[in-house]
């Protein structure tokens, strides 16, 4: 004889005073690494308070330090063995990066600039001197800028051109002293200072 037992609810109450549970054994670092293996692609540095914070905020489960230092392991081990497997396409990639793109706007591989203003100047109150200096960029593209400045009526360095360049050689050094004698026009009687420019030997 079988009896069956039924029941209703008849009253919810939500409120409640258990507090949460974030322990999950099946939550192995492997699984956190497989799960999170985005934000590694997106943030070169990532801690490991974030890893524990995202695991407990995404998916309510708790992991330990330990389980932390595994999970920040496993995603570059992966990634690495993932670009290893399509090393035959990097040349093609590469082939790709380096074609140019004819619908983005044109980039200059160098500039130069000489402001009017600084060219009467130099030619009207500056003492016959001219220094020559270069120094490095700390941008992303590693240029390099080289100037040309004068000595004004009170002993005063006086910027007259400078120009922005992949490297410091002997090709962009001509490149930027022949546009600027087109400006100026003359540089005879003038005393040449240089600050131990790469390319000026």
């Amino acid at each position: 004889m079988a009896f069956n037992f039924g029941g209703k609810v008849v009253t919810l109450v939500q409120e409640h005073t258990c507090g949460w549970f974030f322990d999950n054994k099946n939550a192995s670092s492997k699984w956190v690494a497989k799960v999170l293996i985005n934000n590694f692609r997106s943030c070169n540095k990532v801690t490991l308070p974030e890893i524990v914070d995202d695991t407990r905020k995404q998916y309510t489960i708790g992991i330990t330090r330990s389980q932390a230092i595994a999970t920040k392991i496993l995603p570059w081990k992966r990634l690495k063995k993932m670009l290893l497997n399509n090393t035959h396409c990097f040349r093609a990639i590469m082939i790709m990066l380096n074609r140019p793109d004819p619908t983005l706007p044109p980039r200059f591989r160098s500039y130069y600039i000489c402001l009017d203003a600084c060219k009467k100047g130099f030619v009207e109150g500056c003492r016959p001197f001219i220094g020559v200096d270069g120094c490095h960029l700390k941008t992303k593209y590693g240029d390099q800028m080289l100037i040309v400045v004068g000595r004004d009526a009170n002993d005063q360095y006086f910027p007259l051109a400078f120009v922005v360049v992949e490297t410091k050689t002997k090709e962009s050094w001509i490149w930027f002293l022949t546009l600027l004698l087109e400006n100026i026009g003359f540089l005879e009687n003038y005393r040449t200072h240089q600050y131990q420019p790469r390319g000026m030997e």
